[in-house]
């Protein structure tokens, strides 16, 4: 990869990058929840019932940092743990109401976000994007 490739895709994960941690601000200022955390609670959210092993898979993390995240978590209301029926070892993870706000408040925010980017702009991006990822120079 040249470096005008290197550049082009650097700008765009920056881009990216800006526009998580915006609306990773927004949320903490309303929930005080750490940027970390919030990842926790939209892949619970969105995928229910998993155990900690399966989250750690997901997100990357080993099974200690699961665990205290998830304590942490639930302490302050956003997640539940519940034992599974068919392993009483195993405990399921479950977004609270107070994780389903945080989803739905997160999704809300994105989509005001979004809608607010020049869709051609963005198709352009997008291209140079994938046209310097791809090159083999």
């Amino acid at each position: 990869m040249d470096d005008r490739n290197f550049s082009v895709v650097t700008n765009f994960a920056l881009d990216s990058f800006n526009l998580v941690k915006k609306i990773q601000k927004e949320i903490n200022k309303k929930y005080n929840i750490h940027a970390d955390n919030l990842f926790y609670v939209l892949t619970v959210y969105s995928n229910e019932g998993l155990n900690q092993e399966k989250i750690g898979e997901i997100l990357w993390v080993n099974k200690s940092k699961v665990a205290r995240t998830l304590n942490t978590l639930e302490d302050e209301g956003f997640v539940e743990r519940r034992q599974d029926r068919s392993n009483r070892r195993q405990n399921n993870i479950y977004t609270t109401p107070k994780g389903k706000k945080v989803f739905n408040d997160t999704m809300d925010l994105y989509k005001k976000i979004v809608a607010s980017i020049d869709a051609d702009e963005f198709k352009s991006k997008l291209n140079s994007f994938v046209q310097a990822s791809l090159s083999n120079n």
